[in-house]
């Protein structure tokens, strides 16, 4: 019974290698073959090979075995990580990992790489560049020989690359030269004919449809020239109609030299004419050119659909020559397919313009020629405000350009896409203008009067909000003095009331006072005639602040002016001086300082005893100012009697000028006179009626 146990684990310890890697990938091209969800799941890959390329020091290499090669892609810690510099072509070695689609061609993330030595590289599959653009032979050493149309510097990658194209611009082959100096770059020019030997390589799409394949070139000698680039002189000159047989021969890739007058010219066409043929140019480099220069061009003979061209080419100008007139062509000329036979030739045509497209690559105008749009390009695209009025009536004068599909109109199907090219705006000929309504400036016209409307309404809304604010205030200010003559009116009264009645009735015991009083009078006699004389000249003051005729008819300075000739005559010199135009002083406020006035110096004559007072009266910048000062006997401001014995004078001045919004000030020592001054803003009416 044990021996059972003992056969089992020793058959599981002989088949372990086996089991441990059932399911690897162990060929390359087992990996190229995966469709795209099978190379996503990350199948595990173990494969034995020979380093075919390194992509400088970078981490892409291709590994190939006997059935091909594949892409690694090795693993980094960091972005800008390099892969070990000590990797070389031809290096032998086992690979393990598993598949990746990034990016969307089937490659093999490496987990585990181990040097086995060395190999020989495998030979290189010889092939044309037909074969090798249909070939399934992704990551194959290939081989192949034609002529180098372009050689250019791609900076944009690191390290950079010198990149060769090869064949036609229809079928064109890509090889990319990892390793480069200036020497390879001064040998390798366009013309030159080379053999590359390389990888073959093919990205895929995102559907996993295979893309135009390329040849990544490991190190310069892999490229050895065969022949090279012959001088511009010294290759043949053709005549233009044999550049159309030479384009069609897939196996014709040399240069030819063709001359002529150039039609049209721009950054990437030049047209050129000799006798009745014409000849499109797609040169490489070339001088700038106007219609009327006289040309050479050298380049390779290439088809753009049913036309011969002349691609990659070196242009250079000979001199100048007569340009024949243009053609005038006729819409009629469409149903007799006359215009497949212009191609290429200088027309003129007449017709209504619209505007094009606004791309900088589209035609900015369009040509309504009988029932057909003719888009119409410019060497340089013109500026907006340059074009013409759309409807204008113009004639346009350029080099015709039929279709890619005018093969198709020679046997009766299909229609030529017509474009006619211009060198500049003096190409075209005004003969009708336009319009002036255009939709642009119908656009503007609307929208410039929706806005002087929008204008229109918010400035009658903010006039009608201004008038509402005024005619409140209005009405304010009318009601104002309304009350205020009111006021005035019943001051009027009282003060005529009191006038007629009390002061007649005080100024008559007073003089009856007078003529019973003698020398022996009783004492209580004499107070009575002093009290009644105190309280008629209160009532006179009264009645002068109740009645404002003076200020009213004259003003405040002629006021003070009345005020100071009442005290002359009862003995005391007292003279005013006035500066500024006190008329703008309001009644209300002159009323107050006539009352400050007639107090202070009715002070100085009576306590102070004062043998002259001055009135200085000073209206300036939105302020009255006005100064009464004596020569009287003086006080102590300290000690001067107030309301607690009987004395209302200083207090009542400085609750004037209180409810004035103004200061009163006294200045005063024993027997050096008196100065009061009282000064406050020139308030409106609102504000000191407000205040009174």
């Amino acid at each position: 019974m044990l021996r059972l146990p003992m056969v089992l684990c020793c058959c599981v310890w002989l088949c372990a290698p086996g089991w441990l890697h059932a399911g690897e990938l162990t060929h390359a091209e087992q990996v190229r073959r995966l469709t795209r969800k099978e190379s996503a799941s990350m199948k595990p890959v173990r494969i034995t090979g020979v380093v075919t390329y390194v992509r400088g020091q970078g981490a892409g290499l291709v590994v190939e075995d006997d059935t091909g090669g594949v892409m690694l892609e090795w693993p980094r810690i960091r972005e800008d990580e390099s892969a070990d510099p000590s990797f070389q072509v031809g290096m032998k070695v086992e690979v393990t990992g598993r598949t990746i689609t990034s990016p969307p061609t089937p490659r093999i993330h490496v987990q585990g790489f181990r040097v086995l030595g060395t190999a020989p590289l495998p030979a290189p599959v010889e092939m044309d560049l037909a074969a090798l653009r249909v070939s399934e032979l992704d990551g194959s050493s290939v081989q192949c020989e034609d002529v180098i149309r372009v050689a250019r510097i791609e900076e944009d990658v690191t390290p950079s690359r010198l990149v060769l194209e090869l064949g036609p611009a229809s079928a064109r082959l890509m090889v990319w030269i990892s390793r480069w100096d200036e020497e390879t770059r001064r040998l390798l020019v366009p013309g030159t004919t080379v053999r590359v030997r390389g990888v073959l390589m093919r990205w895929k799409t995102v559907n996993w449809l295979p893309l135009v394949p390329f040849v990544v070139v490991n190190q310069p000698d892999w490229v050895t020239i065969v022949e090279p680039a012959p001088e511009f002189g010294a290759v043949p000159r053709q005549p233009l109609p044999e550049v159309l047989p030479a384009a069609a021969d897939d196996d014709f890739s040399e240069t030819i030299r063709v001359g002529g007058v150039v039609n049209y010219a721009d950054g990437d066409t030049v047209v050129i004419r000799e006798k009745e043929d014409v000849l499109w140019i797609r040169p490489r480099e070339a001088p700038a050119l106007v219609p009327g220069d006289r040309v050479e061009a050298v380049g390779f003979p290439g088809l753009n659909g049913p036309r011969g061209e002349l691609e990659d080419a070196v242009v250079r100008k000979t001199g100048r020559a007569i340009l024949p007139p243009a053609e005038r062509m006729e819409p009629e000329y469409f149903l007799q397919k006359e215009f497949l036979w212009k191609d290429g030739m200088r027309v003129r045509m007449k017709g209504t313009v619209t505007r094009g497209s606004t791309e900088p690559e589209g035609a900015p105008l369009q040509l309504l020629f009988g029932s057909r749009q003719i888009p119409l390009y410019f060497a340089e695209r013109p500026e907006d405000r340059s074009l013409p009025v759309a409807g204008s009536i113009m004639e346009a004068t350029g080099a015709l350009e039929a279709g890619l599909n005018a093969h198709l109109l020679r046997v009766g199907r299909g229609e030529a896409d017509y474009r006619l090219h211009l060198q500049g705006m003096e190409d075209l000929k005004l003969i009708q203008a336009g319009p002036w309504w255009t939709p642009l400036r119908i656009f503007a016209v609307v929208g410039g009067a929706a806005v002087v409307a929008a204008g229109a309404g918010g400035w009658a809304l903010f006039l009608k909000r201004r008038v509402a604010e005024k005619s409140r205030a209005l009405v304010h200010e009318i009601a104002a003095r309304r009350e205020q003559e009111i006021v005035f009116q019943e001051r009027r009264r009282l003060a005529a009331d009191l006038h007629d009645t009390l002061e007649q009735t005080l100024t008559g015991a007073s003089l009856q006072l007078e003529a019973v009083g003698t020398a022996e009078a009783p004492r209580p006699l004499a107070l009575a005639r002093r009290l009644l004389d105190r309280s008629r000249d209160e009532l006179r003051r009264a009645v002068w602040d109740l009645t404002p005729e003076v200020i009213e008819e004259r003003g405040l300075a002629e006021a003070l002016e009345v005020i100071a000739g009442e005290q002359s005559e009862l003995g005391v010199a007292v003279d005013v001086t006035a500066s500024g135009d006190a008329s703008q002083v309001p009644d209300r406020i002159s009323a107050h300082l006539c009352r400050v006035a007639q107090e202070a110096i009715s002070n100085a004559v009576r306590h102070g005893h004062a043998e002259r007072v001055e009135v200085f009266l000073m209206v300036a910048e939105g302020e009255v100012e006005m100064v009464i000062a004596d020569d009287g006997l003086g006080f102590d401001i300290r000690q001067a009697p107030g309301i607690s014995t009987g004395h209302f004078g200083i207090n009542g001045m400085k609750e004037r000028l209180r409810r004035l919004g103004g200061l009163l000030e006294i200045r005063s020592q024993p027997g050096e006179g008196t100065s009061i001054r009282a000064c406050c803003p020139i308030a409106s009416l609102e504000t000191v009626e407000g205040n009174v």
